[in-house]
């Protein structure tokens, strides 16, 4: 079935969207076009696991029955930001006997661009960038030089 995990941003006022499927970046789609498992109760059930997560903090997994006498298994983790936020959702949908592959090391950052700081969720530094001296806040030179070919960092704005 080719089953991978997809990437759910939560931080905006409206539904939350759709920013990776499986293999490929997404611009913000709907979380109703993604390429696989799109049936109505999939998709009823990724809303609710991702109101679930955001608001718990924590991984949240359930047993959905499928078609065909299958049941799939929903994995979610919170993709955590600055000051104890959820910025987004990975979630895996497969066959419940399957077990999800690796999740995708995935971390999330405010920057502020009157302040020049960057405010770190708990994976950015160590796990991501790979700085040995982590810290929550930094000015921007300080972490942007771990980007290579970034040349839009002036266009991140509220990002």
């Amino acid at each position: 079935m080719g089953h991978g995990w997809i990437l759910i941003e939560c931080m905006g006022n409206g539904e939350p969207t759709l920013v990776f499927d499986r293999v490929r970046p997404r611009r913000y789609s709907s979380i109703r076009r993604r390429d696989n498992l799109r049936s109505p109760q999939v998709t009823a059930a990724l809303f609710t696991m991702v109101g679930d997560v955001t608001e718990s903090r924590s991984t949240v997994r359930r047993v959905l029955s499928a078609d065909k006498n299958e049941s799939l298994m929903m994995v979610a983790h919170p993709v955590e930001g600055p000051a104890d936020s959820v910025y987004g959702v990975q979630v895996w949908v497969g066959l419940e006997h399957e077990l999800p592959p690796p999740r995708r090391l995935v971390g999330a950052f405010l920057w502020d661009p009157a302040t020049q700081l960057t405010h770190h969720g708990p994976t950015i530094e160590t796990e991501i960038l790979g700085i040995t001296d982590p810290q929550t806040t930094r000015v921007s030179p300080e972490v942007f030089k771990y980007f290579e070919a970034f040349p839009r960092e002036g266009e991140l704005g509220t990002y």
